[in-house]
């Protein structure tokens, strides 16, 4: 995580997170997450994942996903897999945060 947000340059705009070390179960850390940022005041989240796996784990914990094409899977493989938003990178800051802000 640490490495892939800071090479966007985006490491540091979060307050809290969920992380392997936090359970095993990938819907697990997405539960963990979502109760730190709730404990900061949060009502509503988006889980940003590269993998299927991230995208059924949000909506298994009832929660949306933006898949991010950074990885092995593609942009098309993120979108079949239920992603509600999709992008290849984080590289063009602004027009993800218009994108994930909406």
């Amino acid at each position: 995580m640490h490495r892939k947000s800071s090479s966007a340059g985006l490491w540091g705009c979060w307050k809290f997170g969920g992380y392997g070390s936090d359970a095993e179960p990938r819907v697990e850390i997405v539960r963990t997450a979502f109760r730190r940022a709730q404990e900061l005041g949060a009502t509503d989240a988006l889980v940003i994942g590269d993998t299927p796996r991230d995208i059924l784990a949000a909506h298994e914990a009832g929660l949306p996903a933006c898949g991010v094409a950074t990885g092995r899977w593609s942009i098309h493989d993120l979108a079949t897999h239920g992603a509600e938003k999709v992008i290849a990178t984080f590289g063009d800051i602004e027009a993800s945060i218009r994108l994930l802000l909406g």
